[in-house]
């Protein structure tokens, strides 16, 4: 994993068609509403377990949105 990325582009909204700078890609995701609710799209970078997140990121769970991603570190 590269360790250039600007931790504070992290879930930021995608670009048009759903861009996003390498190595984050646009992740869709609806919130706490569910499917009925709009669909939401962020430029992460999804983690686990076995993954490691970038430099200055560690891996978190946003259970409303988008899951397993990389933030920055506190």
């Amino acid at each position: 994993m590269p360790d250039s990325v600007d931790p504070a582009k992290l879930g930021t909204p995608c670009g048009d068609g759903g861009t996003c700078a390498p190595p984050m890609e646009c992740v869709k995701y609806y919130g706490i509403a569910g499917a009925r609710g709009p669909q939401f799209s962020s430029c992460e970078i999804t983690c686990s377990e076995k993954s490691v997140c970038p430099a200055s990121t560690t891996c978190v769970t946003i259970a409303d949105g988008p899951g397993a991603v990389c933030r920055p570190s506190t």
